[in-house]
């Protein structure tokens, strides 16, 4: 029995509330996946429209193919010349007519690959069926023939051809690399003169009633095939040479615009004009957004070159040596390997040209002699240049953007900017190198050396844009990874707590450090300082617990007092109104009733008095430097409206940071950046114990305990604003300070001002804050059934126990509660394990070949983490 081949490429349907529906049956992607060097061979598309005699024209024209034994009741077929399918132009070419007939599902085609509901009105089938050939085939297209006979006179085929033109022009492309239309009419009759009038009346009615018809079809030609007396190949040979050469001359034509495409690229573009046609034809398809569809210019780039601009100038830099390194970033962030080479005018005029026009109206930008306009032209004529040069040499834009930035950096060796990336200008600084300058997640990757035993670790040898050689290791997050976070509470000596925990959990772990496995930390007042004594100073768990144990003994150690304080609770006695009130007035008049000169000091010492947030880590016995794990603490402002501010070395998308509830501190100024032991201050900064932490060119901030105790909440937050395609985290261990005895529900009633005042209920109501379990059973409530298991809390009942912030006599009674509790070790171990486990994922190898569910995915399961020697 012969074989039949399925040729259904599109479709008409009719969906549940019997609306058209656009069919897709995958042919394209199927003849795509027969050919044998899709990414290197650049397909032309033929479309042949009419009947029986378009049936008979393709069996003459391609004598190979066997057309009888292709079959389908699909409105457009596709089908692929045998003899040409394995060249460097393999020739497509599809057919149909304008009848149509839509049902459910087309039995004998099989149930198509997509479906979409059309958005528009068609009053008709035939309408909707004209729209998607003019909209979406012939988008496409490179040649037309239209079979005249068919369609029933030369008249009915200028009214589709006009048809056509009133739907506009459907593609963004320049108009010489629209379709040609072949109008085939049929050998005369003997003895027949030639309908010039015939032909003359269709001329006419092109021209007067679609003066723009250039704008659809940069050609109509007219072809009568030969007469009926010779051969039928001899008959078709003029038909044949004419559309070959119209499909050279194409060629030729896309090759000088830049608009010849891959197989691969022509895949990608039509899955996209698919959809763009289903949603609407009022538009045309934009070619130059589609081959960004899937990683759009980020909205946040006109305030990221803005900025660029602003620090170029206060660095002295002229503005077109700030132009060239602009385009040259431009070009690298476009012209990607395997991107589609559009024309560079038209990707600056439809990507980049808002942005670098708003970027100079955000500052205000002013040259002598020179518009806005005019500035911008600059810009886009030296990314034309570069792109000229580019094609010219062979060299990638990777290599090009080095290149540049090393033959200039004797010039922006002097710009500086933690806010974002300055070798792509794109996205926000997440790593700083030794000299000062630095760059996102992405650039440590295209410009790193990766690791040989650890996935997703890189190692820039040199900076970019000063030369200067110290190298700088940098993790990334795998990109089907999500990240793993430890978020501590704040509680002051309470802080032992978590400690005592992670000194459990690290057990577990063994040899495997716990700083190795997480990817975001995150803590409160005292869960900050440890914090960052485990990520900044890369302590040991044991060694941070021990170094909270001496400082929190060291700065409460004794309350302010003065001569005439102890001299009135001499006289008073200790508890009375005389012999205290000295007491109150000089904790009010320093603003604390501790000194805070000595916590500046202890922190000093702790965390060294040069280390800034934002630097990279430099361990011990080692001229390296590391960016590791994204580290940050929490602070509140002393504004009348309080807000949380986190200190940390990394910086969060600025689209993803609308409403979040807090901002992330980060200076213009780089000589500006917090130390981190000002960071410490700031987020330990508990009123009444401590005065605020004023930090110069920032401002003055106080405990983050105040709005955000519970650093799981804000953990999450960040979470996301890091990682926006991020939605949840592979694992979260948040760590409590102890759970508080709760009191009577009965109200008590009112003694007297200085027992029940106003000062001692605000007091009493913030240190209730610190108790921070039902806030994180409320957002565990939140969260959708299937995620709630990655979220795990290490805390433990305080019983009777005192649960003031500076009671440091009691702080080995909280570590022994931890020890002694029955299933502290066993949650040890539960969170250990979790944390181990978090660190594999999955990497997607092949996509799945048809994503009706279920489906298949086949790939590899890689560990993020160093290997052992040995194994």
């Amino acid at each position: 029995m012969q074989r039949i081949d399925d040729i259904s490429w599109l479709g008409l349907g009719l969906g549940e509330s019997k609306k058209f529906t656009l069919l897709d049956y995958g042919r394209l992607d199927r003849v795509i996946t027969e050919m044998g060097d899709p990414a290197n061979q650049y397909p032309t598309l033929c479309v042949y429209m009419g009947g029986r005699s378009k049936d008979a024209c393709l069996r003459r024209l391609y004598p190979n193919n066997n057309i009888k034994r292709h079959a389908s009741t699909a409105e457009i077929k596709l089908r692929y010349d045998i003899d040409s399918l394995n060249t460097t132009r393999p020739v497509l070419f599809t057919d149909g007519d304008l009848k149509c007939m839509p049902s459910a599902y087309p039995s004998t085609n099989g149930r198509p690959k997509l479906e979409r509901s059309i958005s528009w009105d068609a009053s008709s089938a035939e309408k909707a069926l004209y729209i998607i050939w003019a909209r979406l085939v012939f988008l496409f297209a490179d040649v037309i023939c239209v079979f005249a006979n068919d369609f029933g006179d030369l008249l009915d085929v200028a009214g589709f051809l006009l048809e056509c033109l009133s739907l506009q022009a459907p593609s963004s492309l320049p108009s010489a690399v629209r379709p040609r239309v072949i109008i085939v009419l049929e050998a005369r009759l003997d003895g027949e003169q030639e309908d010039i009038q015939n032909v003359e009346h269709f001329y006419c009615k092109l021209h007067k009633d679609g003066p723009n018809l250039r704008e659809y079809f940069s050609a109509v030609h007219l072809i009568r095939l030969e007469s009926s007396h010779l051969s039928e190949n001899a008959r078709y040979e003029r038909l044949r040479a004419l559309i070959m050469g119209q499909l050279d001359d194409m060629c030729t034509v896309r090759e000088d615009h830049r608009a010849l495409f891959s197989a691969t690229h022509l895949g990608a573009l039509f899955r996209l004009a698919f959809q763009h046609t289903a949603e609407g034809i009022c538009r045309p398809f934009d070619f130059v957004k589609a081959t960004r569809a899937q990683d759009e210019v980020p909205s946040t780039l006109s305030r990221s070159l803005a900025h660029y601009l602003e620090i170029g100038a206060n660095a002295g830099l002229r503005y077109e040596e700030l132009a060239t390194s602009i385009s040259s970033a431009l070009l690298m962030d476009h012209y990607i390997p395997g991107m589609l080479a559009l024309e560079p005018r038209s990707i600056f005029q439809t990507l980049y040209r808002p942005a670098v026009r708003d970027a100079l109206h955000i500052l205000g930008w002013y040259q002598p002699g020179k518009t806005i306009e005019e500035l911008v032209g600059v810009v886009e004529c030296r990314l034309v240049d570069q792109f000229e040069l580019l094609d010219r040499t062979g060299q990638s834009s990777l290599e090009f953007r080095r290149e540049q930035l090393r033959a200039s950096s004797g010039r922006i060796c002097q710009i500086r900017s933690n806010k974002i990336c300055l070798v792509c200008l794109f996205r926000v600084a997440q790593h700083r190198l030794d000299c000062g300058h630095t760059l996102c997640d992405l650039c440590a990757q295209l410009f790193g050396t990766p690791a040989p035993d650890i996935e997703y670790n890189f190692t820039i040898d040199a900076c970019l844009c000063c030369l200067y050689q110290r190298p700088l290791v940098i993790d990334v997050l795998p990109p089907t990874m999500n990240p793993t976070v430890l978020a501590i509470d704040g509680g002051g000596v309470r802080g032992v707590i978590p400690l005592e925990f992670l000194i459990l959990v690290q057990e577990s772990l063994g040899c495997c450090p716990l700083q190795d496995l997480i990817d975001l930390a995150v803590g409160t007042s005292s869960g900050g300082l440890s914090i960052l004594g485990l990520f900044n100073m890369q302590w040991g768990v044991k060694k941070c617990a021990d170094v909270f144990d001496r400082m929190a003994r060291r700065i409460f150690h004794e309350r302010r007092s003065s001569t005439l304080a102890r001299a009135s609770q001499a006289m008073f006695g200790s508890h009375s109104f005389l012999g205290t009130v000295h007491k109150w007035l000089l904790w009010l008049l320093y603003d604390s009733c501790y000194d805070g000169r000595v916590f500046d000091l202890a922190l000093k010492e702790v965390y060294t008095i040069n280390n800034r947030i934002f630097d990279s880590l430099l361990l011990e016995a080692s001229s390296t430097r590391y960016s590791k794990t994204k580290v940050g603490v929490v602070a509140t402002s002393i504004a009348r409206e309080t807000r949380s501010f986190v200190f940390g070395n990394f910086n969060g998308t600025e689209t993803a940071a609308e409403d979040c509830g807090y901002e992330i501190v980060r200076p213009v100024e780089t000589g500006s950046e917090p130390f981190v032991w000002e960071a410490a201050r700031a987020t330990a900064a508990a009123p009444f114990f401590f005065p605020p932490a004023d930090i110069r060119g920032i401002g003055s901030f106080q405990d983050g305990g105040l709005r955000d105790n519970l650093a799981a909440d804000i953990a999450r937050r960040l979470c996301r604003q890091i990682w926006p395609s991020r939605k949840h985290p592979a694992r979260l261990l948040s760590m409590g300070t102890g759970v508080t005895a709760r009191g009577s529900d009965r109200p008590p009633h009112f003694r007297h001002v200085f027992q029940d005042g106003f000062l001692r209920r605000g007091f009493d109501a913030w240190m209730s804050s610190m108790d921070t379990e039902s806030k994180w059973l409320e957002m565990i409530g939140q969260l959708e059934d299937i995620y709630k298991e990655d979220y795990l809390r290490l805390n433990i009942p305080l019983r009777d126990m005192p649960s003031a912030i500076d009671t440091v006599e009691v702080m080995e009674e909280y570590r022994n509660l931890v020890t002694i509790s029955p299933g502290s070790a066993r949650m040890a171990r539960e969170a250990a394990t979790a944390l181990l486990v978090s660190r594999f994922y999955f990497v997607l190898e092949t996509l799945p070949e048809d994503t009706v569910t279920p489906f298949w995915c086949y790939g590899a399961i890689r560990c993020k983490g160093r290997a052992k020697q040995g194994h």
